[in-house]
C-alpha cells in the first residue's frame, strides 16, 4: 500500500481508501489527514466530508462532527445524512435550538422520517416547548406506534 501511495498520492480514490483503512485501525489522526486530502483533490465530492462527520461523531467531538456535516449540507442542501449528523452532533452537545432549525427543515424534504420526528420531539421537549413536543410526538405515534420515545413521553406527560 505504502508503494501505491507514494505512486498516487495525489489520487482522490487512493487518499479516500486510506482514511477509511486508518479509521478501521483506530488511527484517526491518519484518516483525518487523507480524508482531508480526498476533499482537497474532489472538491465536489461529499464521501470525505461524510466521513469526517461520522468519524467525528463516533468519537464524540460533537463540534468537529457539526463542521464536518455542514461540508456536506454547503455542498447539498437537502443531504439526508448531512442533515442527520448534524442534528445528532448537535443534540449530543446539547445544542437542542440549533438543531431545531435543521429539524424543521430537513422534515420538509422527508416529513415522515421517524428519526427526524423523534429527534423534533425530544429537541422541543429539552427546549421546554411541551405542545410542540406533543405535537410531534402524535406525528412519531402514528407512523411508528410502538416507539420507545413517544411512549415514555406519553407516560410522562399523560
Amino acid at each position: 500500500m505504502t508503494q501505491l501511495f507514494a505512486k498516487k498520492s495525489n489520487d482522490y480514490f487512493v487518499n479516500y481508501r486510506l482514511g477509511w483503512l486508518f479509521s478501521l485501525n483506530q488511527k484517526y489522526k491518519n484518516a483525518t489527514e487523507h480524508y482531508t486530502k480526498a476533499a482537497d483533490i474532489n472538491p465536489d465530492s461529499l464521501e470525505p466530508w461524510l466521513a469526517l462527520s461520522l468519524l467525528y461523531l463516533n468519537l464524540g467531538e460533537w463540534d468537529k462532527s457539526m463542521s464536518y456535516s455542514l461540508e456536506v449540507i454547503n455542498r447539498n442542501k437537502d443531504s439526508y445524512y448531512g442533515h442527520l449528523r448534524y442534528i445528532t452532533a448537535a443534540i449530543q452537545a446539547k445544542k437542542c435550538n440549533i438543531a431545531i432549525d435543521k429539524i424543521l427543515y430537513i422534515l420538509k424534504s422527508y416529513p415522515t422520517d421517524v428519526v427526524f420526528l423523534e429527534q423534533k420531539a425530544f429537541c422541543y421537549e429539552s427546549l421546554s416547548k411541551i405542545d410542540e413536543a406533543k405535537k410531534a410526538v402524535v406525528e412519531l405515534k402514528l407512523l411508528s406506534p410502538q416507539n420507545f420515545y413517544a411512549n415514555s413521553f406519553m407516560k410522562k406527560y399523560k
